[in-house]
């Protein structure tokens, strides 16, 4: 290739180190935001200049650094809120299901549907967290890039037993309000 398609190819990867880590910074996830930029960079420059073992292990090495302080500061603290939520829901649709009995056709179906779903959101929200550890200790510049391109493309709405939890609020007058907000 020529060196002007190598530094285009290198201008781009750099775009979409920052691209990435803008979304994470408006997220709140600092520390993936500063491991998409070195990423970007890393690439960038390893495009340009070839590979280089030295740039290899320090890249690998902040990464891997950023990537576990992520997972602490970022993903276990919103998960964790974000379970409690779960099963903050199951269990008051638990106990609406002998207080709830006149709901519309559907609803009761619904409301099985939920506690299941509510049920096991925190063991999802576990074997998460143990593959963003995995990525955070085995992805190099190329795989954190990419991944943190696919990451920021998901939209993450609000949890699903959350949504299903207020449709059915309105047919039971004796469930409590709960914090609906997405924390996902």
């Amino acid at each position: 290739m020529s060196e002007r398609t190598l530094s285009y190819l290198a201008g781009i990867l750099l775009f979409i180190g920052f691209a990435v880590a803008v979304r994470f910074f408006i997220n709140g996830s600092w520390a993936y935001g500063v491991a998409s930029i070195i990423a970007g960079v890393i690439c960038g420059v390893g495009i340009l200049r070839g590979p280089s073992p030295e740039i290899a292990v320090a890249a690998i090495t902040a990464l891997t650094g950023l990537g576990a302080v992520g997972v602490m500061t970022d993903d276990i603290p919103k998960r964790m809120h974000s379970s409690l939520e779960a099963q903050e829901v199951a269990f008051n649709l638990i106990n609406s299901i002998d207080t709830c009995l006149n709901m519309k056709p559907g609803y009761d179906y619904l409301r099985g549907q939920a506690i299941q779903i509510c049920a096991v959101k925190s063991k999802i929200d576990q074997m998460s967290m143990v593959i963003a550890a995995r990525k955070a200790l085995n992805f190099g510049p190329e795989l954190t890039l990419l991944d943190g391109v696919i990451t920021t493309a998901k939209t993450s709405g609000e949890p699903v037993c959350q949504v299903i939890y207020r449709q059915i609020q309105p047919q039971c007058s004796v469930l409590p309000k709960v914090n609906t907000q997405a924390s996902e």
